[in-house]
């Protein structure tokens, strides 16, 4: 039997960052002569990044020096993928722009990818070679599409209503559950499949939140809504799988989807709602915050804590966004609408709430959490406005009519930076992202030529006609950072096997394999799996890339061994492996339990040579003093006492 060690050898690696300052990385248009725009982003966790909107005409989707036409003089609803560094990767057209509408996309951990929206007519999903047809009901009906990481159809499901029904947001949990919410009238099945699940609404539209498995079979549905009208319906996803909605609700609504009654009724012509539903889709609180103006949220977001962000726009002269018994007023200024981030614990008590403040009409979009200690917004603002919403000032200038945003907060509330993007025209940011690596994505549509680059220095975008889409990447510039390998020791793998490498870091992971003195990329990404190989030695590197920064390569050796006799010992019931055996210099003990450990080392006279106390699952042992010979290895520990014999070459 052959088997192959991996021994890896750890390196620090220290990224040039600069904390306060977001790095532009890249941005691209997409476009022709017409009116195109993108309305949601989502990434992957390779660092991809995927956009949904509508493209009127034929036009070219890849931005570089290539080629790629699409779309439909009548107008098509288009989904596209490029990598890490900008490269257009491919795009998927399906139906026309007034039967169809995609409000919101998101990813799972494999990299397929989820859109939700609504339809009005009948439609091929499949945007492939294939033929997938779905029907609406009534005026809409609510589609959820499943595409794989190669823009391949896999499904499609439909809850169907005889009123307009629309969703708004998409998805999906660790476990690959996938929710939806958005807002229906009279009457839906939400149950995709052949059995029914009918719920109505209470008045003129309710809010529904729909979770699917993995393959897109019903879990369950349910309904919020009163005699008044509730609009929007946004949600994020905990950990645990408890579901966060948000919204702008008018006339009392009760909140309760169960049998119970959990009422609010808005302060003023209608208010922003909080709702939180635990894992099965029951009732867990609901609080509203509101003036006596129209107050309107439009994302939440959720960090690793369990703390909630929401965001959206105020109009109200003074609102207390204090959901609680306290107070926290905070007032509109100039007549308009300004822009609020509120901060509540997962109980939905009151933690902090901000605003930016201007003269015009402000609104965001969009909010996402980092998963380091960022919040970001998106959206557009229409006159000078500050972006800090503390002591501070940090104003930005609009250029047009209606200019883009991009703001940064830290989950204390804390003002990091804010920066926009304008022309004379009016633009447009609908949505934001964040990946795995620190950077942010949004996008939306601009006309004429917008400069992308916060910093002192320039990188322009010119569209091609009226308004084009564009995605727009930036990286925050972590602080220095670790690359941590997995595994952390040596480990045995038997020829026929594969092995897999993996790696966390600030950066976009690229592994290469060095081929005939050649070092060749070969995956990018946290991981990366080695085919079988034959015996012999092999060399593969890890490098990192973050802003402009590029860390230096990290080696893996990858070395297969003939392992014959006493090589390789596993005692199935305690889990233990020591290995190699025979061995000349290194020796290592694996101990797949916990507990503390006592290792000793007996030559074949009954003489002690080594002597360990441990806590930790494997241990390293250098031979390469002892003479050749026969050996005793003894292990104690609150299982019992376990003896191996040893062989020094």
């Amino acid at each position: 039997m052959n088997r192959i060690t991996l021994t890896l050898n750890f390196f620090i690696l220290f990224l040039i960052t600069n904390a306060q300052v977001p790095s532009f990385q890249w941005a691209k248009n997409i476009g022709g002569s017409a009116l195109d725009g993108a309305r949601t982003v989502a990434t992957d966790n390779r660092g991809n990044v995927f956009a949904a909107g509508v493209c009127k005409g034929i036009i070219d989707f890849d931005p570089g020096p290539s080629t790629y036409t699409a779309g439909s003089l009548s107008g098509k609803e288009f989904i596209t993928k490029f990598d890490a560094f900008g490269n257009f990767l491919w795009v998927r057209t399906i139906g026309d722009s007034l039967q169809y509408m995609t409000l919101s996309i998101t990813t799972n951990t494999l990299g397929d990818l989820y859109l939700t929206g609504e339809f009005t007519d009948t439609l091929d999903f499949d945007p492939g070679v294939g033929t997938f047809t779905l029907s609406p009901v009534g005026q809409s009906d609510i589609f959820i599409l499943k595409l794989d990481a190669n823009g391949n159809f896999v499904w499609a499901k439909s809850f169907k209503g005889i009123g307009y029904d629309r969703g708004l947001e998409i998805k999906t949990d660790n476990s690959g559950n996938i929710y939806t919410s958005g807002y229906y009238s009279d009457t839906v099945d939400f149950d995709p499949g052949i059995a029914t699940y009918t719920l109505g609404s209470n008045g003129g539209g309710d809010i529904f939140v729909s979770k699917l498995d993995a393959s897109g079979n019903f879990v369950w549905a349910k309904s919020l809504g009163g005699s008044g009208v509730q609009d929007f319906g946004y949600l994020a996803v905990d950990n645990n799988g408890a579901v966060f909605v948000t919204g702008r609700f008018f006339g009392t609504c009760d909140f309760d989807p169960g049998i119970g009654i959990y009422n609010l009724t808005p302060v003023g012509s209608g208010d922003i709602f909080i709702c939180k539903l635990d894992q099965s889709g029951n009732f867990v609180w609901a609080k509203n915050i509101g003036g006596s103006s129209a107050d309107e949220a439009f994302s939440i977001a959720v960090d690793n804590a369990g703390g909630l962000y929401v965001t959206g726009h105020y109009m109200s002269a003074n609102v207390d966004f204090d959901p609680g018994p306290g107070t926290f007023i905070m007032s509109s200024t100039g007549g308009g609408l300004d822009i609020f981030i509120v901060k509540l614990n997962t109980s939905g008590n009151f933690i902090w709430a901000k605003t930016f403040t201007g003269n015009g009409a402000e609104t965001a979009y969009s909010i996402a959490y980092d998963g380091f200690n960022g919040i970001y917004t998106t959206g557009n603002f229409s006159s000078l406005t500050d972006f800090d919403p503390g002591p501070a000032t940090f104003n930005l200038s609009i250029v047009g009519f209606y200019d883009i945003f991009i703001s940064k907060l830290d989950t204390a509330g804390n003002f990091i930076w804010a920066g926009g993007m304008g022309s004379t025209f009016a633009e447009s940011s609908n949505d934001i992202a964040t990946d795995a690596y620190g950077n942010v994505f949004t996008v939306g549509g601009f006309k004429s030529v917008i400069d992308c680059d916060f910093s002192a220095a320039t990188s322009t975008l010119s569209s091609n006609g009226d308004y084009d889409v564009f995605i727009h990447k930036l990286n925050n510039c972590l602080t220095p950072s670790i690359i941590n390998t997995t595994p952390a020791s040596s480990q045995t793998f038997c020829v026929n096997n594969s092995a897999t490498l993996t790696a966390s870091s600030t950066g976009i992971i690229t592994w290469f394999a060095l081929v005939s003195s050649v070092i060749t990329p070969v995956a990018t990404g946290p991981s990366y799996v080695i085919p079988t190989l034959a015996s012999g030695t092999y060399t593969y590197y890890m490098q990192a890339q973050n802003c402009s920064a590029t860390s230096s390569l990290v080696p893996v050796i990858i070395s297969v061994q003939l392992c014959t006799g006493l090589n390789e010992f596993k005692n199935k019931e305690t889990n233990i492996k020591v290995y190699p055996n025979p061995v000349k210099d290194l020796l290592t003990v694996d101990m797949l339990f916990s507990g503390k450990k006592e290792i000793l080392i007996y030559n074949v006279n009954g003489s002690l040579m080594q002597k360990i106390y441990t806590t930790e699952n494997n241990y390293l042992f250098s031979l390469s003093e002892y003479v050749a010979g026969f050996y005793l290895l003894k292990i104690n520990s609150d299982s019992g006492s376990f003896n191996y014999k040893l062989i020094k070459e």
